[in-house]
């Protein structure tokens, strides 16, 4: 047997011709006997598109019967596999995204938020002299490099430092809204050209000092926790080249809309999770003792205004019951039963409501009673 694979092929081809086969005829129908017949099965081969790898999965779902995906129809299975054929709410969570803060304390930064764009908007309505609102969009937390590369370029990025705490913020002004600033700084009407273009040094600069006071409010919104200051430390034009934290990094950025005239843009301000975690420690802590106090009393947290509010303290006895008949017939000079541990039952009440219990007796000069006991209310 020759070992040329050419003559091989060409044995076969003579073999097929022998047995009145060629490509343009058709074999004959083999009897049913021989369907089952081993060396025939081993002669027959698969075309190359009938192989396994040739279906797509839906195909092969369709074939062992399993689901198929249905177009707008989510599929949603408990932790042992179980299909949950109820409808739910299924709401997207990035896990690289971590929560920080609890809703409570959410709240209470979004509030500080809120308050810091509106003193915001007065302080550069005065710096401008010309009207600018601020509002509050959103506050989310991202990595390092997801925010840098959302960053548009041309774009004017403001560097900061917070002197009290580590790491370096990024504030971003779209050019639109940079140049309308400083069209209106330099005495314009503060209409700027939508077309993008990087500022010169002079913009730049004047740009860095409205950078300041923003960044200057944003520490007064921390006072009630900490006294911070900042200083614009550089600046840059696109997010490309920024190293102020690892890739990695959270940052918390906080977005406002900016309307100034008919320009309404939207500055970001993203600060490293580590550098304000001293501010939200703080936070932590007072809502804790807030929780601490509340489970505590039953009430709610004490605040420092309430202390000079003036409240109504009565001393009361309860008298013995008499009818109303008794009660119209009473005149001057009439006595009524009291009994005898009236005194160790004298009743306090504050702005209407029992509240403790007392005994009257004599202090000094005068008359005074000793709480006994506090009451439930």
């Amino acid at each position: 047997m020759s070992d040329d694979p050419s003559s091989e092929e060409q044995e076969d081809i003579s073999s097929d011709e022998e047995d009145g086969l060629t490509e343009d005829s058709a074999p004959l129908a083999e009897p049913q006997d021989d369907i089952g017949d081993p060396e025939v099965a081993e002669d027959v081969n698969l075309p190359d598109d009938a192989a396994p790898d040739a279906f797509s999965q839906d195909e092969l779902d369709r074939m062992v019967g399993g689901p198929a995906a249905v177009e707008g129809v989510a599929q949603v299975f408990r932790a042992n596999g179980e299909l949950i054929s109820e409808d739910v709410d299924v709401r997207q969570f990035d896990f690289r995204n971590p929560v920080f803060l609890s809703e409570k304390e959410v709240n209470q930064v979004r509030a500080r938020n809120d308050k810091f764009a509106f003193y915001l908007g007065q302080n550069l309505a005065m710096e401008l002299r010309m009207g600018i609102d601020f509002t509050v969009t959103n506050l989310s937390v991202q990595q390092y490099a997801q925010f840098t590369q959302s960053i548009e370029s041309p774009s004017h990025v403001s560097l900061f430092k917070i002197n009290e705490l580590t790491g370096v913020g990024l504030l971003e002004i779209s050019p639109v809204l940079a140049l309308g600033m400083v069209d209106r700084a330099l005495g314009g009407k503060g209409v700027a050209s939508q077309d993008l273009r990087f500022l010169t040094a002079i913009e730049s600069a004047m740009v860095d000092d409205i950078a300041q006071i923003i960044v200057d409010e944003w520490c007064h919104q921390w006072d009630g926790y900490m006294e911070l200051s900042a200083q614009v430390i550089g600046q840059e034009t696109t997010g490309r080249f920024l190293q102020t934290s690892s890739f990695d990094s959270p940052v918390i950025v906080l977005a406002i809309e900016a309307n100034l005239g008919e320009i309404k843009e939207t500055i970001r301000i993203g600060i490293p999770y580590y550098t304000v975690t001293p501010i939200l420690t703080k936070i932590q802590e007072v809502t804790q003792k807030a929780n601490k106090a509340t489970g505590k009393e039953g009430g709610v947290p004490w605040k420092n205004t309430y202390d000079n509010i003036s409240v109504q303290v009565n001393s009361e006895w309860a008298v013995s019951e008499t009818t109303v008949k008794g009660l119209l017939g009473l005149q001057e000079g009439d006595f009524l039963d009291l009994g005898p541990n009236i005194l160790q039952q004298t009743r306090i009440t504050i702005a209407g409501k029992d509240c403790f219990l007392g005994e009257y007796g004599k202090e000094g000069d005068g008359v005074a009673v000793k709480i006994t006991e506090k009451l439930s209310t």
